[in-house]
């Protein structure tokens, strides 16, 4: 008995649906990738330290920059601003909410910490800011 060739119009559809997946999952890691990991986040210097501060405040810093450096986020910037603010290092917390606000600047938690900060230490251009 002789085998029956398929015509190429049959094959196509099978074809090409197999092409299709293949190009799908090639894609997948693309396609779910975050914004956070597809935008360059800038990473803030590591702050100065004197002989007064703390350890356990020292290694919290350090612990929450490596992070960032490890994985530049957005979410892991934040964390590390917040960090930055509760221990007074004012000025390298701001350039963190900055660089947040640079890249989404509707973030509400940024845009809050952010005026807060401003408020407690430069009052003027907390409310010029908040003007705007």
């Amino acid at each position: 008995m002789k085998e029956r060739e398929i015509p190429f119009r049959h094959r196509w559809p099978r074809c090409s649906g197999a092409l299709l997946l293949v190009l799908f999952l090639s894609l997948l890691p693309i396609l779910s990738c975050s914004d956070e990991i597809r935008t360059a986040v800038l990473v803030p210097d590591l702050p100065t330290f004197d002989a007064n501060t703390e350890k356990a405040v020292v290694s919290t810093i350090r612990e929450h920059h490596a992070r960032l450096a490890e994985k530049p986020t957005l979410e892991n910037l934040k964390e590390y601003g917040m960090v930055l603010q509760a221990h007074r290092r004012n000025e390298l917390a701001l350039k963190c909410y900055q660089e947040i606000l640079r890249h989404r600047p509707d973030d509400f938690d940024a845009l809050y910490l952010r005026g807060r900060l401003l408020k407690r230490t430069k009052p003027g251009e907390a409310l010029s800011w908040l003007k705007k």
